[in-house]
């Protein structure tokens, strides 16, 4: 069992009416989460703390000084995915669970893991879909049953089974009475005695007949006073029932989408897709209703009162209190994304885009997302959608994003079905499609609109639009805001996935069926070039390439379905030989991997690459994690899952890095990023920093000496003269742990920083303050 003390260090947030906190700059090595709060789900008071649950975040409020603290896997939390927060007072117990079927349970500030459900053998359905408490026990409802948790020891007592030998059912609450428990499950409500010692066997459950027994599940189930509250979840409605143990006859309550009911201070609440319902003194004819607040419909998922104070989980606002059901509250959520799917990331300098929007993979029809996207600035993200109401109202599928290197203020994102959309200054001003532009709608289907895959700029700052399923697949919008099409020649009508120009204005795309690359390049007596070029792995046979990058040397490096491929020569692709073009010449890079030498992540689907300023390549995967590789792909740097690290999944969609070498990582459970040792290099050493600086005796991490010309070599020496240190930066940064050659921390006092790139041509020296 894992057991993690909670420290309250990590980047906290805070919103109108709290005070706010700014996050501080990442250090090197470190990791922050960057998760969407949007659709909080779950509530729980523990104190003077509110735990909020969204479906991939959780953050913690404290009542006391009003900030608003993240909470994930990089401060504690053994997973990301969440389904279910419960807290026991009496116990003074909250379990988390998760979609993996994991569960962390906190108690006195330290955070226990339980993975048994999770490792056991049990064969079906392992999903957690509540907890009910009954001291000394956490009965957790799963899809195969109910297991029964001693909550002091953290181990399973015992594990009840309903239904019968050929059909187990799912249970999705408990509660109890006095002398007997009732579980809800996907064929109807079951009771058993307590003191029954056969629980575990499905015969001690006897299934409630005067309970209807219709195609749907019982997702709830509460007593309040002598009454049985269950809930009835069929495809066309939720149906609230509440039934007299005398009489038998259940009696419809409520109608609705229904998210949640618990009963609290004597009070039964009903948390719905369009309000709260408060029924007290068990009179269920004349219910309290908040529906509204600051004239939007309540979503509420789950409620839990506190001395008197409603906290509520709502769906679109966050979380909310109220003191009073007349005056509630918008506490907030952590700033993040609108959205945790990430289906393209982008990075210029320090800002990030991210597009939420998506189209199915098999048949590329739009995913009819309305989730937009969202940029990050360093320090808080702003999101763009039709829900938000910053952009266009028909907007949907908003699925790639690029920042105009030549003007930062602004950014282009393209979408598939609405266009290409143009931001000045974080503000939608203008779209792109077939009436101002020489973008083309869908030429199978005009009515479905334009369908944008890919942007990329060139090098005289021309923007250059992949259109696809059109006659004419690419478009280029000049500095000057002139638009021309282009026909490939070699392919129209082709569905695209991404666009990439290198170093000689060369574009590259990966078509829809990945078993080809297009290369094309314009030329001004309208001779232009095309090719489609099939990329060949390690055995000769054709790859499906997944992603592309070049390096800082100018080699391509293509990520397939089966690994590596690199093309050392991308600018002789349409270089003509005879009546053809030159032959190209792939290669697979051979890594040392346990004493062996293989192909370099053969086996792997690669999701995504990304150079870093040392010409080391960090290669993410759909099932392996995170890999950091050197520079010719012979040796492994790094390799980060979900095992080793605050990686969220080993599912990794899409990557970018800033200028910081803030790494942007993606994944199918939401963004997280991990700082980078290697920066871009600059032409010189004339704008040398030094972060921290002076370093203050609580700071242990590295220190940072950034701006540098291109792996430059850094002394330190201290004022008399002696070297405390030495090192070759990557590529534009170089860092120290604050050690000298002894592994001792240097003692206090004034430390000089000699600088000189690699051929001694440029020289800078600066200074660093110790203090101990």
């Amino acid at each position: 069992m894992k057991k993690i003390f909670i420290y309250c260090f990590f980047f906290f947030l805070a919103f109108a009416p709290c005070s706010l906190v700014l996050a501080q700059s990442i250090g090197i090595g470190e990791w922050r989460d960057h998760l969407s709060y949007n659709q909080t789900q779950g509530v729980a008071v523990v104190g003077q703390e509110v735990y909020v649950m969204s479906p991939y975040g959780l953050f913690i409020y404290d009542q006391s000084d009003k900030i608003i603290e993240r909470f994930s896997k990089i401060n504690g939390l053994t997973e990301n995915g969440f389904s279910r927060i419960e807290y026991d007072s009496q116990q003074e117990c909250l379990m988390i669970l998760y979609d993996n079927s994991d569960i962390d349970v906190i108690k006195n500030n330290v955070i226990y893991n339980f993975p048994d459900i999770k490792l056991s053998s049990i064969l079906g359905n392992k999903q957690l879909n509540n907890v009910f408490f009954d001291r000394p026990f956490a009965y957790v409802c799963c899809g195969f049953g109910v297991v029964v948790v001693d909550v002091d020891k953290l181990e399973v007592s015992e594990t009840y089974r309903l239904g019968t030998n050929e059909e187990i059912l799912s249970v999705y609450d408990m509660t109890a009475d006095d002398t007997c428990f009732y579980a809800a499950t996907n064929k109807g409500v079951f009771k058993a005695r307590k003191d029954n010692n056969l629980l575990p066997f499905y015969e001690s459950w006897q299934q409630l007949t005067d309970v209807p027994v219709v195609d749907g599940a019982y997702s709830f189930i509460e007593f309040y006073g002598d009454r049985l509250i269950y809930v009835l979840s069929t495809d066309a409605s939720d149906y609230v029932y509440q039934q007299s143990m005398s009489e038998g006859q259940p009696i419809q309550l409520f109608q609705g989408t229904c998210f949640n009911v618990d009963v609290q201070e004597d009070q039964l609440l009903v948390a719905t897709g369009s309000g709260l319902y408060i029924y007290q003194n068990q009179l269920f004819d004349n219910p309290t209703i908040v529906t509204l607040c600051d004239g939007e419909t309540l979503k509420i998922h789950q409620v839990d009162i506190s001395n008197g104070v409603y906290w509520m989980a709502d769906e679109n606002m966050g979380l909310l209190k109220a003191s009073s059901l007349s005056d509630i509250q918008m506490i907030g959520k952590p700033n993040g994304p609108y959205s945790y799917n990430c289906f393209d990331l982008k990075a210029h300098n320090h800002q990030v885009w991210v597009a939420a929007g998506y189209y199915d993979d098999n048949t590329w029809y739009y995913g009819n997302s309305k989730e937009g996207a969202s940029s990050f600035d360093g320090v808080s993200w702003e999101s763009y959608n039709p829900i938000v109401g910053n952009v266009p109202l028909n907007t949907h599928d908003m699925c790639v994003a690029i920042v105009n290197p030549t003007n930062t203020s602004q950014s282009f994102v393209g979408t598939w079905g609405r266009g290409l959309y143009q931001f000045d200054n974080n503000e939608f001003t203008t779209s792109y499609d077939e009436n101002n532009s020489t973008l083309q709608p869908r030429s199978a289907a005009m009515d479905q609109g334009v369908f944008v895959s890919g942007l990329a700029f060139d090098s005289k700052g021309n923007l250059w639009v992949a259109n696809s399923s059109c006659n004419n697949l690419l478009s280029c919008k000049s500095t000057d805001g002139t638009w021309k099409a282009f026909n490939l020649t070699i392919a129209s009508n082709e569905d695209i996935r991404e666009l990439f120009i290198d170093e000689n204005d060369q574009k590259w795309i990966i078509p829809r069926h990945n078993d080809a690359l297009f290369v094309f390049k314009e030329s001004s007596d309208g001779n232009h070039l095309a090719r489609k070029i099939s990329v060949l792995g390690s055995e000769g046979s054709v790859s499906k390439v997944i992603s592309l990058a070049f390096d800082n040397k100018g080699t391509l490096w293509i990520g397939t379905d089966d690994g590596i491929v690199l093309l050392k020569n991308p600018e002789e692709a349409l270089e003509k030989s005879g009546n053809g073009f030159k032959a190209i010449d792939f290669s697979c890079p051979k890594i040392e991997w346990d004493g062996y030498t293989r192909l370099l992540l053969s086996g792997e689907i690669v999701t995504s690459i990304v150079v870093n300023g040392n010409n080391d390549k960090w290669i993410s995967t759909k099932y392996s994690g995170l890999y950091k590789i050197s520079e010719y792909g012979t040796e492994e740097l790094d390799h980060f899952t979900v095992d080793n690290s605050p990686l969220f999944s080993n599912n990794i969609l899409d990557m970018c890095q800033t200028a910081n070498g803030e790494l942007f990582i993606g994944t199918d459970y939401g963004i997280i990023s991990y700082r980078d040792v290697a920066t871009d290099p600059k032409e010189n050493n004339n704008e040398v920093y030094v972060f921290p600086n002076p370093v203050k005796p609580e700071y242990n991490g590295y220190i940072s000496i950034t701006n540098l010309a291109d792996k430059s070599y850094i002394k330190i020496t201290d004022i008399s003269g002696t070297l405390v240190y030495n090192c070759q930066a990557s590529g534009g940064q170089a860092v120290w742990d604050g050690k000298n050659l002894k592994g001792q921390r240097v003692k206090t006092g004034v430390y000089l920083v000699f600088i000189a790139n690699e051929d001694g041509s440029q020289k800078e020296v600066t200074k660093i303050m110790f203090l101990n």
